[in-house]
């Protein structure tokens, strides 16, 4: 293929299989006697036929007419030479994107379900109450149904309710939001980390002093 020549589309692609197979297999014709009938030159149909050049409209209507197929097959945007065909194979196609669009959501809201579990998990060691009222969760969509007793914080996405009890016995409560909750995780993080980091070094002290 030359530099300035354009790779073909995949439709261009069947498309000129189509059309070669019409011509061989179908009308038992040579390239000559196709082309005089579809009035063009044989050099051009060779290229069509190559998929070097697209199959121009009036082409693809000569091609429509005298076969009964329809122009879609043609086009190369399917296999399927009748209208109910083709029209079964699009609805095949929409429902298999429905279906990973279900089987995308359901994986999303299990990552978002485990997430949320660990978050809560972390958040509870460390003495804090957690509920998320972010999308998809039991939370929010409990507030869905009454949605008139939504904190005004979520409302103002501040979906994540921290809560923590004071040596005095009193409950305070905060809202953050998603970057402020990631911030605080990474925070708590940080510092278990340095406490176990702490623990393991006096571990390794109290163990050398005995020896």
């Amino acid at each position: 293929m030359k530099m300035n020549e354009k790779i073909p589309t995949k439709e261009q692609i069947l498309s000129s299989k189509h059309l070669k197979d019409y011509r061989k297999n179908d009308r038992n014709m040579t390239q000559e006697q196709f082309a005089d009938e579809m009035n063009c030159a044989t050099v051009t149909l060779g290229r069509y036929e190559r998929g070097e050049y697209k199959i121009p409209d009036d082409i693809i209507e000569k091609l429509s007419f005298m076969s009964g197929w329809i122009k879609e097959y043609w086009q190369g945007l399917t296999d399927c030479k009748t209208t109910e065909e083709y029209e079964k194979e699009l609805l095949l196609y929409v429902e298999e994107l429905e279906q990973k669009g279900l089987e995308g959501y359901e994986i999303h809201r299990q990552y978002k379900e485990r997430r949320r579990g660990q978050i809560k998990t972390l958040l509870n060691a460390c003495g804090f109450g957690y509920e998320d009222f972010s999308d998809g969760s039991p939370e929010h969509d409990w507030l869905m149904l009454i949605k008139d007793q939504a904190p005004l914080m979520v409302k103002e996405g501040y979906p994540h309710k921290i809560t923590c009890r004071k040596n005095g016995g009193l409950e305070t409560e905060t809202f953050l939001n998603d970057s402020e909750l990631s911030a605080l995780l990474t925070d708590i993080s940080d510092l278990i980390a340095f406490r176990c980091f702490q623990k393991s070094q006096r571990k390794i002290s109290a163990s050398r002093k005995n020896e």
